[in-house]
């Protein structure tokens, strides 16, 4: 069973030649956790317009459309959302990272994502105290890929994320860093100034 709560959010974009535009709808389960109903995406890049729909049924991916289709599929198939369970989308993991709790509910898990193109996952080691008062989660990015003889190839990056304290007790990922193959990155909470 679950809290019949909707969980929307929400997420924007825009660089040069790019908007883009996300939305998740789900549930919080009893533990309170997310569970997402529906994944949206409307991206424009250099002026052309495509869209992502996931649906999901009891928390598990069971249709995804593309449209027009990615031309960097080059024909092939996108994964078998049957064979996605037990993953959540990329927004739905978003909203996990910025749910406010304990250290120790927010550090030492693990999400399996799909983001109807490909597989993910993030795991987070336990919490460790940080500069500033601060607490701090080492995660890693998994990227997962299936080459043209149908071996899965696995490419992992580092990144910190940083938690700071709120009025009420519990914390809240207020920062997170790291090094990617694009180069290095950076998201600041919008209260917190930016350093290196």
């Amino acid at each position: 069973a679950c809290l019949h709560r909707a969980h929307p959010h929400l997420v924007a974009l825009s660089l040069a030649g790019v908007e883009f535009n996300g939305l998740t709808q789900g549930s919080v389960l009893p533990g309170g956790s997310l569970r997402p109903d529906g994944f949206n995406t409307v991206g424009l890049w250099d002026g052309d317009r495509q869209t992502l729909d996931i649906l999901y049924a009891e928390g598990d991916p069971i249709s995804v459309a593309y449209v027009p289709e990615p031309d960097w599929l080059e024909g092939r198939p996108l994964p078998d959302p049957a064979e996605q369970g037990g993953t959540v989308d990329p927004l739905t993991v978003f909203a996990e990272l910025l749910w406010p709790g304990t250290p120790e509910a927010l550090c030492g898990r693990a999400f399996e994502v799909f983001s109807g193109s490909r597989r993910t996952s993030i795991a987070l080691d336990p919490a460790r105290p940080a500069r500033d008062n601060r607490i701090e989660c080492p995660t890693t990015y998994t990227r997962y890929e299936t080459d043209e003889d149908g071996v899965e190839q696995a490419e992992s990056f580092d990144f910190m994320v940083e938690l700071r304290a709120r009025d009420d007790g519990l914390w809240e990922a207020d920062r997170v860093h790291g090094a990617t193959g694009y180069g290095r990155f950076v998201l600041n909470s919008m209260e917190t100034a930016p350093s290196d």
